[in-house]
């Protein structure tokens, strides 16, 4: 009876909102799932077969408290997560690529204070295994997702349209696949892989603006200062090819690698050029002397 009698007051004392349960104990202000927007923007709305798309990953803190992240907002962990509807498929799969979406790291936590946003940028061509992600006709819809305290932000999907390729473009992508892999924002390259790259698919207008940066992240991350003034010819470059998704990315690399070279008023207008925060702007930020480092956009 007097067990009977515990549970009952128990009962009583939820439905009165005088207990909220363990869930509730975790946190006592967890954000609403509404409080974080997650949107995604691509570089490219059509394709071909084996395309690159560039894309970003913003996360927004609309509400009023600082929002926990689960996981870390940067491509170069792995962590950075796009999901992918194929062409006939009725539901979403995580897309992984060789430095995207492979980790999941336990016990991380992060903050996104109230009203700030930060982005983080991926580059869609090869999955994890070498085979292209865009290799059927039709459309495909693309996601991107990030997960908090309180459960999981989902951004709305955003479309690509892949058409037929010429016979030509998919034996030179398909033989190219073993070097395809490694193009990304993060992977500095060989010369004999650069080279090979540019073989296959140099003559392919859609590869330009990849293969620029994928040449650029290979001169700015070697020693030499020829190299470096090599690598910030091909960002400015990149910064003139026609893409504002491109031009962001390649101005906050270039903002980086001029604080690095301790150029820093060059580093800080391009910091000033860029109106979103992300991880390479806060290390260009970390990089300048304390008294030029300017406060992080919201």
């Amino acid at each position: 009876m007097r067990g009977q009698s515990m549970k009952r007051a128990i009962l009583l004392l939820l439905a009165a909102g005088w207990c909220e349960g363990p869930a509730a104990m975790k946190s006592s202000t967890p954000p609403s799932p509404e409080a974080l927007r997650c949107t995604l923007s691509l570089d490219a709305s059509e394709g071909s077969f084996g395309s690159p798309v560039l894309a970003r990953i913003s996360l927004e803190n609309r509400g009023a408290k600082e929002i926990v992240l689960d996981q870390p907002f940067d491509d170069l962990y792995g962590t950075a997560v796009v999901q992918l509807r194929r062409p006939g498929e009725s539901s979403f799969s995580f897309l992984k690529l060789q430095h995207t979406g492979v980790k999941q790291l336990e016990g991380y936590r992060s903050t996104l204070p109230a009203g700030q946003q930060i982005v983080s940028y991926v580059l869609v061509v090869s999955d994890s295994r070498g085979l292209p992600v865009f290799d059927a006709d039709g459309r495909y819809e693309l996601r991107a997702s990030a997960r908090t305290s309180s459960g999981e932000a989902i951004s709305a999907p955003v479309t690509v349209t892949v058409g037929t390729p010429a016979r030509e473009r998919r034996e030179r992508i398909q033989k190219a696949a073993g070097d395809l892999v490694h193009l990304s924002l993060n992977e500095a390259l060989d010369a004999a892989t650069m080279a090979r790259l540019r073989q296959a698919v140099g003559g392919q207008p859609d590869f330009h603006k990849a293969l620029l940066a994928a040449e650029a992240v290979t001169l700015i991350n070697r020693p030499d200062k020829s190299s470096l003034d090599r690598g910030a010819v091909v960002l400015q470059e990149l910064r003139q090819a026609g893409s504002p998704l491109w031009r962001e990315l390649a101005t906050a690399w270039l903002a980086l690698d001029r604080a690095r070279a301790g150029d820093s008023d060059a580093a800080r207008r391009l910091i000033d050029e860029v109106p979103v925060r992300s991880k390479i702007l806060d290390d260009a930020r970390q990089s300048l002397p304390r008294d030029t480092k300017r406060r992080s956009p919201s």
